[in-house]
């Protein structure tokens, strides 16, 4: 707990671990930016926690990748500084709208290897998305918003 709570650190490596939720103590790691939590057994992530985390970090990278997740809190909307958010290999079927269309400085996102049916409307409103990987989903289509997505090199 007292290295969690640590206000100095700005990047933790938590990867394979056996964490099954999203880290609710976080909330005096002001200088945080970088949050590594793949491969571990998280299968939820706390709105409320997200949330803490979001107004008191400056976190601009987030690694959930090979996980367990179902489904993103909308709190997610509010990490308005990240620029890297990986959440690919989890079983995440559906992405609520507003969890990841105001991610203004988001650069590169991956949600590849889930079981995405469809992707919310406001996702092609990501001005600086650079990278995009949605290989291995169940899309059938793209939002009409896509056109948006000019800055995908």
């Amino acid at each position: 707990d007292h290295i969690v709570a640590h206000k100095s650190i700005n990047r933790l490596f938590l990867e394979n671990n056996f964490l099954t939720e999203f880290p609710t103590n976080m909330k005096n790691m002001t200088s945080l930016t970088e949050l590594w939590l793949g491969y571990n057994h998280i299968a939820t992530a706390d709105e409320a926690a997200v949330k803490r985390l979001a107004a008191k970090a400056p976190l601009s990278f987030l690694s959930l990748d090979a996980n367990r997740l179902t489904q993103l809190p909308t709190t997610f909307g509010l990490l308005t500084q990240l620029t890297e958010l990986r959440i690919a290999s989890n079983d995440l079927q559906h992405i609520p709208p507003e969890s990841l269309g105001k991610l203004d400085a988001l650069q590169v996102l991956l949600l590849s290897c889930n079981k995405l049916a469809a992707l919310p409307e406001d996702m092609g409103y990501l001005p600086k998305l650079r990278t995009l990987h949605l290989y291995n989903n169940f899309l059938s289509h793209l939002p009409s918003s896509v056109a948006g997505w000019s800055s995908l090199a």
